[in-house]
């Protein structure tokens, strides 16, 4: 294959934001004070943060969630770290850093000294606020399960928010899928010691995940246009890229609707299942 290296074109002016602009956002977005709130991001695509250091935006981006959802409310980002299954390496819920894929943002919380971490290492999640040990304390180490992290905050109705990112990159996805039982996902038992502080967790840890000889791609865009046809979709503009937000429980609902009409509702196309090869039977 012939690569072709593109000219680059004519500089583009990138806008960024200030706090204000961050607070502006979350007041159009109707996130309310005192909520739950389950936030992915990507502040690379929202751009710069005026006289803010590179180094230092996280805890800026953070500090104003926090101010903006006061003292009753709770700040929730997804906290796993991938090498428990890909390379077998033991979880241990206080020192196991953030996968790196995962962003500054969940790795300063994580870093926090006050912030909670639920167990499950594949779907972990770090929470500081006033329901953080609501939502990750118990060592529930299985995913999406019953007293799982992801269903205490659905039982909560926690509002999550899209900052920069867009549903391709929703955990909440993978928990409607579980739920579900989608056939392209399977649960997986998990032996490697999961640890807090050092002290093993006796429990078994389970994580739906694909099967290894079914490719499948993500395409998440019908379902983020059902939502927004739903009405329970806000979204707003902020410096470079957008924000978008959406309660747990609608979210669930459309979910739910849209996989009993189509089982591959969340994917590109619908897997080539092989005869031979689980789950065909």
């Amino acid at each position: 294959m012939t690569h072709i290296r593109k000219q680059p074109g004519p500089a583009v002016a990138r806008r960024g934001y200030s706090s204000s602009d961050l607070f502006d956002a979350l007041e159009t977005l109707s996130i309310e004070r005192g909520s739950v709130v389950m936030m992915h991001s990507s502040l690379y695509h929202l751009g710069r943060m005026p006289d803010v250091a590179i180094r230092d935006m996280a805890a800026a981006v953070v500090d104003t969630l926090r101010y903006h959802l006061g003292p009753a409310g709770t700040l929730v980002v997804p906290a796993p770290n991938w090498d428990y299954g890909a390379k077998r390496l033991p979880f241990d819920i206080a020192s196991t850093p953030v996968s790196r894929a995962l962003g500054v943002v969940s790795a300063h919380i994580n870093a926090l000294p006050n912030r909670r971490r639920s167990a499950n290492p594949i779907f972990s999640v770090a929470a500081i606020g006033a329901r953080a040990a609501s939502v990750c304390d118990g060592y529930t180490t299985n995913a999406f399960g019953q007293n799982s992290a992801w269903q205490r905050m659905v039982d909560l109705d926690a509002d999550m928010l899209c900052l920069g990112s867009d549903f391709e990159y929703l955990t909440f996805i993978r928990y409607m899928e579980s739920r579900f039982g989608v056939p392209y996902l399977y649960n997986k038992y998990f032996d490697v010691p999961v640890l807090d502080n050092g002290v093993p967790i006796a429990t078994p840890v389970i994580a739906p995940l694909r099967y290894a000889h079914l490719p499948i791609k993500y395409a998440p865009a019908r379902f983020t246009q059902r939502c927004r046809d739903a009405g329970v979709l806000r979204e707003v503009e902020i410096g470079d890229g957008k924000a978008m937000a959406i309660r747990m429980q609608p979210c669930f609902e459309l979910g739910m609707a849209a996989l009993t009409e189509d089982i591959h509702a969340f994917l590109a196309a619908a897997p080539s299942y092989d005869a031979a090869e689980v789950p065909r039977a």
